[in-house]
């Protein structure tokens, strides 16, 4: 799936992109009321390059039409400068890039396993994002487009990004 324009996949047939993968995607059902969308992902470890980047886990949301709505890929690291260059020369410059400032922690617990060990721990902050640039660590990078929508989500502290490409036209 390197460099696909993950865009011309969104509104298509779930069962028409399947075999674009070099993996078996899991389904799974979410339904409330009248909502309804079905998940689907890998169930193992990918190692598949996009933009030059491997990501490790790819999931996609569908409609009760099976029409995709969103794409999500999961990286194990940061965008880097030469992705997010490479995106600008596909995609132009983004909308808006997020920059997290004025950063307080309201709380931290810690959850213990049966042993008394720390298994996960739980933090809770406030902040305020403005528009910043990328050398400034950004939280979010957003390409806005006609009738699509690019969202980077970098986790600095984590070393994760997410890049998801939503379709922003209504086909409930």
């Amino acid at each position: 799936m390197n460099d696909t324009r993950l865009e011309k996949i969104l509104g298509k047939d779930i069962s028409d992109i399947k075999a674009q993968f070099n993996f078996e995607l899991k389904e799974n059902n979410f339904s409330k009321n009248d909502f309804a969308l079905v998940f689907h992902s890998n169930e193992s470890y990918i190692n598949e390059p996009f933009y030059n980047m491997f990501y490790n886990h790819i999931s996609i949301i569908t409609n009760k039409k099976d029409k995709v709505q969103s794409i999500t890929i999961h990286f194990r690291e940061i965008i880097d400068y030469s992705f997010f260059n490479s995106f600008i020369e596909n995609y132009g410059e983004p909308n808006s890039i997020q920059v997290i400032e004025n950063r307080k922690r309201i709380s931290k617990t810690t959850i213990k396993d049966e042993f008394g060990r720390a298994s996960q721990t739980l933090t809770k902050n406030i902040f305020d994002l403005r528009e910043g640039t990328f050398e400034e660590k950004p939280l979010h990078i957003i390409w806005q487009k006609s009738n699509f929508q690019i969202k980077v989500f970098l986790r600095h502290e984590q070393n994760i990004s997410e890049i998801t490409f939503s379709n922003t036209l209504n086909e409930n």
